[in-house]
C-alpha cells in the first residue's frame, strides 16, 4: 500500500480487510485506504515477480567481464527463470565507481525476494573475489580554503537555525547573533528559536542547547510523521500542530507541520517545510504588530494556520457545488473521477483538522502562568472556527458521497433505457428474422417461388406480425 504495508490478505469484510504483514503482524486496513490510496498487488495476474539488485565496480575493473559474472551468478540460481531470461544493464559512471543492475525474475514471488536476493548477491561476492574483480567505497578529494573573516549573520550558532530573535514585548524583535544563542536562551528575555528538522544538527543542537528537553520531548518534536497533539508539562508545554501545505507543486491535502516547545521565557519551534503561517508570523513582527508573550504567539500562530485554511476549504466547496450542478443537469461519467478526487481530499484534511480541534481545547485548559485569560478568549475564536472547518469537511465527506451515488443511479437509469430499448427492437425483429430464415433454409424450395405476388404477401405478413406484437406489448404495458 502507498504507507509501505506489505502483506497477504487473510480477511474481508464489509468495514475492514486483515493484512498479514511478511513479519506476521496482523493490520486491520480500513476499506477506505483501498479506495483513496495507490495499492499494488504482487500476484493480481501471475506469481512472477522481478529481483532487482544494484553493483558497482572500480574503474580499474574489466566491466565487460564484470557484467559477465553478474549474469552467471543471477542464471546459477535455482528460482531465477529464462523467461523473462536475466538482464544486466551499466547505467551509470559514479564518482567512485561504475554501476550496473540486474534484473531476474522468479516463479513465485510469494515464495519470497529476500533469499535470492542474497544468495545471488553473495555469488556475485565469490566470482568478483576469484576473478580480481573490485568493489569500490566513495572517495572524495576535499580542498579547504580559507575564507576572509566577515562578521557573523544574525542567527543561531547552527545551519540548522532558520532564524533566531528576542521578542521585546513591544511587537517587535530582535535578531539573535550567532554566538549569543546559547545565552539568549538561558536568558530572563523571551527567545524564539526555529529550526530546520530536516538539517543534520538539528537534533545536536537542541540536546546542547536545550537541556531543558528529555529525550522523549526531543523525539516527538523530530519525528518524521505526527498528529496535532498537545502535552503539558509543568515547566511547559509541547505542541504540534498542522496547516495546509501552500507551497510550490505541492497538493494541499499534503499537510505541513509544526512541532513547538513553549514556555514563559522560550519558543523553539521546528518545521520540515516551509510554513506560510510562520511567515506571516515574520511579517508582523517586520511591521511592529508581533505576539508580545508566549501566549499571544501561540494565539496568533493558531489563528494564521486556520486562516490560512479558509480558501482551501471554500475551494473544494465550490469544486463540490460545481459537480453537484453538472450531475443534475447533464451527469458523465468521466465526473466520477472529479467526486472521489473531492472526496479523498476531505477525508485527508479530516484526519489532522479533527485531532487539531481536540488539541486547541486541550490547550485552553492547561494550567501556565504564560497562558491569560484573553489568550484563551482568542482560542475559544479559532475553537469554534477549527470545529466549523470540521463541519464543513464532514458535510462535503457526506455531500460528494451523495452525489456520487446520484450520478452513480442517473448512469444506471440511462443504461437501462438504453438496454430497454434495445430489447424491444430486438423482441419485434426476432420473429420476423425467424420467419425469414425459415424460408431461407428450406431445401425442398421457397413457397410461392413461382408467384409474382409471393413477396408482397410475404413482407405484408410481416407487417402483420409486427403490429400484432406492438399490439401485444400495449396489453402487457412493456412501453
Amino acid at each position: 500500500m502507498a504507507d509501505g504495508t506489505s502483506g497477504y490478505i487473510r480477511k474481508a469484510n464489509a468495514r475492514f480487510t486483515l493484512v498479514e504483514t511478511f513479519d506476521g503482524k496482523e493490520t486491520m486496513v480500513p476499506n477506505e485506504d483501498f479506495i483513496t490510496n495507490r495499492v499494488t498487488n504482487w500476484t493480481y495476474s501471475n506469481l512472477k515477480g522481478r529481483i532487482e539488485i544494484a553493483v558497482s565496480v572500480s574503474y580499474h575493473s574489466d566491466i565487460e567481464k564484470a557484467q559477465a559474472l553478474i549474469l552467471e551468478a543471477a542464471k546459477a540460481h535455482n528460482r531465477c527463470i529464462d523467461d523473462p531470461e536475466p538482464q544486466c544493464y551499466l547505467i551509470k559512471f559514479g564518482d567512485s565507481s561504475i554501476d550496473f543492475t540486474l534484473h531476474f525474475w522468479v516463479a513465485d514471488v510469494t515464495a519470497g525476494r529476500w533469499m535470492p536476493q542474497s544468495e545471488v548477491m553473495f555469488e556475485i561476492w565469490r566470482k568478483f573475489k576469484e576473478n580480481g574483480i573490485e568493489i569500490p567505497f566513495p572517495q572524495h578529494d576535499i580542498h579547504i580554503i580559507k575564507p576572509e573573516a566577515a562578521d557573523p549573520p544574525p542567527m543561531g550558532n547552527s545551519s540548522a537555525i532558520l532564524h533566531a530573535s528576542t521578542i521585546t514585548g513591544e511587537g517587535k524583535r530582535k535578531p539573535i547573533q550567532s554566538d549569543d544563542t546559547h545565552n539568549a536562551i538561558e536568558g530572563n528575555n523571551l527567545v524564539w528559536i526555529h529550526l530546520d528538522a530536516n538539517h543534520c544538527e538539528t537534533r545536536q543542537w537542541l540536546e546542547e542547547n536545550a537541556t531543558y528537553l528529555d529525550p522523549i520531548i526531543i523525539n516527538a518534536l523530530l519525528a518524521n510523521e505526527t498528529r496535532p497533539r498537545i502535552l503539558d508539562f509543568k515547566n511547559g508545554a509541547m505542541i504540534i500542530l498542522r496547516g495546509v501545505n501552500l507551497n510550490e507543486n505541492a497538493e494541499a491535502e499534503d499537510m505541513v507541520s509544526i512541532r513547538l516547545w513553549i514556555d514563559d521565557r522560550r519558543i523553539i519551534s521546528i518545521q520540515r517545510r516551509p510554513i506560510k503561517a510562520v511567515e506571516d508570523i515574520n511579517e508582523r513582527f517586520d511591521s511592529g504588530k508581533g505576539p508580545r508573550n508566549s501566549g499571544e504567539f501561540i494565539a496568533m500562530l493558531i489563528g494564521r494556520l486556520l486562516d490560512r485554511m479558509e480558501p482551501v476549504f471554500s475551494e473544494l466547496d465550490e469544486r463540490l457545488d460545481n459537480i453537484e450542478e453538472k450531475v443534475m443537469e447533464d451527469p458523465q461519467s468521466n465526473e466520477q473521477r472529479e467526486i472521489t478526487s473531492i472526496r479523498r481530499q476531505a477525508i485527508m484534511f479530516r484526519r489532522y483538522i479533527a485531532p487539531q480541534r481536540d488539541a486547541i481545547a486541550r490547550l485552553r485548559s492547561i494550567d501556565q502562568p504564560w497562558m491569560k485569560s484573553i489568550h484563551n478568549r482568542r482560542l475559544q475564536e479559532t475553537l469554534d472556527q477549527v470545529i466549523r472547518y470540521t463541519e464543513n469537511l464532514d458535510a462535503i465527506r457526506e455531500r460528494a458521497q451523495i452525489v456520487k451515488d446520484e450520478l452513480a443511479s442517473t448512469l444506471a437509469n440511462r443504461m437501462n433505457k438504453n438496454i430497454y430499448a434495445l430489447s424491444v427492437v430486438a423482441a419485434i425483429f426476432l420473429p420476423l428474422g425467424f420467419l425469414t430464415g425459415l424460408l431461407g433454409i428450406n431445401i425442398g424450395g421457397i413457397p410461392g417461388s413461382e408467384n409474382n405476388q409471393a413477396f408482397a404477401i410475404f413482407c405484408g405478413l410481416l407487417v402483420g406480425v409486427v403490429a400484432l406484437q406492438i399490439v401485444v406489448f400495449k396489453k402487457m404495458k412493456w412501453f
